[in-house]
């Protein structure tokens, strides 16, 4: 653990503050809402914290099923989470709270401020792990269509691609195509094969020119951002090396949460709130 410094405390977690401050210039933000993505290709967060993180990921990729069930079980959230969520270890920060201590840390929602501005909720966690000769893919998507029933509008929301090991073309890093958040998400949908791609359902593929893609390489520590609403997808890992990444969701508290704190649990993780939204922390 980094040591004691400027202290933040939240609800059972207790973190340091180093002072850095990894923030984006105004080049870089302005670039960000152009394309719609941005790669911060320093380390994003200090290396005893990235280590920590690391030595976590791997105790819950490896925990059975059964203990997720039972972690979840004793959480006191009613999200509605079901096995496939669980295994897959998205939203996971609701029942392994140790979590929050990397979700909340200075270094990270600096990056989220440079995006959405000083008044910062929370929006959600995912670990995405592709292991070696992992053939599954992430099928073209924005996440405004998983979304849709959770806040609006969609406009200020970044996720932060945290990647836990090197991304590479090699190992099925993710690709963006830029300037797809300007569009209207009235693509078709089309259904997959739940054990070959991580979403049973995402965007047709005859639908956009896939040959405008960027691949999103970047190494271990660093991480991209991303707008909620670009086209973003992976291909599969065929190679010897894992792919694994920390995707941290954030929006600024101007945008309106439409489901129950209880069931989509948020968190204020700066600043104030703006749309009157609930959050565990208050």
């Amino acid at each position: 653990m980094p040591a004691p410094g400027k202290q933040r405390a939240f609800p059972g977690i207790v973190w340091y503050c180093d002072g850095m401050k990894p923030r984006l210039t105004q080049g870089e933000i302005e670039t960000y809402w152009q394309r719609g993505y941005h790669l911060y290709q320093q380390q994003a967060m200090a290396a005893d914290k990235l280590a920590a993180l690391t030595g976590l990921f791997e105790q819950l990729h490896t925990m059975p099923l059964a203990d997720m069930q039972a972690q979840y079980a004793a959480a006191p959230f009613d999200s509605g989470m079901d096995d496939r969520n669980l295994a897959g270890l998205n939203q996971c920060h609701l029942w392994e709270p140790r979590l929050l201590q990397w979700l909340l840390d200075d270094e990270i929602l600096d990056l989220a401020e440079s995006i959405v501005g000083p008044n910062i909720g929370l929006f959600s966690s995912h670990f995405i792990c592709k292991d070696p000769g992992d053939d599954v893919i992430t099928p073209w998507h924005d996440d405004r269509f998983y979304w849709q029933p959770l806040i609006a509008p969609m406009d200020k929301i970044v996720t932060v691609w945290l990647a836990l090991d090197d991304s590479t073309m090699e190992n099925g890093c993710m690709q963006v195509i830029p300037g797809t958040h300007f569009n209207d998400p009235d693509y078709e949908l089309q259904d997959y094969d739940g054990n070959k791609s991580l979403f049973p359902k995402a965007f047709r593929e005859d639908m956009f020119d896939e040959s405008h893609a960027v691949p999103l390489e970047i190494k271990r520590g660093q991480c991209s951002l991303h707008d909620a609403r670009i086209l973003h997808g992976a291909r599969g890992n065929k190679s010897p090396k894992r792919r694994c990444c920390y995707t941290m969701r954030y929006f600024s508290t101007e945008l309106k949460l439409l489901m129950p704190v209880k069931r989509h649990p948020t968190w204020l993780a700066r600043g104030k709130d703006i749309a009157g939204n609930s959050y565990v922390n208050q």
